[in-house]
């Protein structure tokens, strides 16, 4: 009486080989889906800290120029600067400083300037009103890929102009202009624009 042999099948060669193939496959779908999801991600928290400070870059210089006030200052040498004064690339202001959140006592006002950079939009403050012979401003990049910067001062009579004060100074050229438009070109956004009104805020004479 013979024994039924029961025989044990394994994978075939070519099966074995099959299956490494497909799950390769799987494998390299399943890591470039990896790879793209996260350089997804990467570039959405680069554009959005992008965007955080075009907000902020736009909001610091909004604020500084509402908080403008009529208060000339001296330069290095002891000349007189105006309150404001203006470029279409670039403006100087004395402006009402920010309250320090930790109660430190800080200047009630401050001197600061913005201008279109190679590097973005740039703001400088100074430590003091008057400067003093080698006086440097503390300097800040706020926002880069600025392509274009266009600052212009409306003068309450219905004029816009490029420069302020006007050129040739005019009888009042120390008081503020009654508004300023702001265009600031973005690479890849466009132009955000804005309009914003000065308040006629005298402080201490110098």
């Amino acid at each position: 009486m013979s024994r039924a042999r029961v025989g044990k099948r394994g994978f075939a060669l070519i099966e074995l080989l099959v299956a490494l193939a497909v799950f390769a496959v799987i494998g390299a779908i399943a890591y470039r889906s990896l790879v793209a999801v996260t350089h997804t991600r990467e570039a959405l928290a680069r554009e959005t800290e992008r965007l955080s400070r075009m907000q902020f870059a736009i909001a610091l210089l909004e604020r500084d120029l509402r908080q403008a006030t009529a208060r000339s200052v001296r330069g290095e040498y002891g000349e007189r600067l105006p309150a404001l004064a203006g470029a279409r690339e670039r403006i100087e202001l004395t402006a009402y400083a920010f309250a320090s959140p930790y109660g430190d006592a800080r200047p009630q006002l401050a001197r600061v300037s913005y201008a279109r950079t190679d590097e973005g939009l740039a703001r400088a403050a100074y430590a003091t009103l008057d400067r003093a012979p080698n006086t440097r401003a503390t300097r800040r990049v706020l926002a880069g890929g600025v392509e274009a910067m266009r600052l212009r001062y409306f003068d309450g009579a219905g004029r816009w102009l490029d420069e302020w004060p006007p050129q040739p100074a005019l009888a009042g050229s120390e008081r503020l202009p009654r508004a300023i438009e702001v265009s600031l070109t973005f690479e890849g956004v466009g132009t955000i624009r804005r309009v914003v009104d000065l308040l006629e805020v005298e402080a201490a004479p110098p």
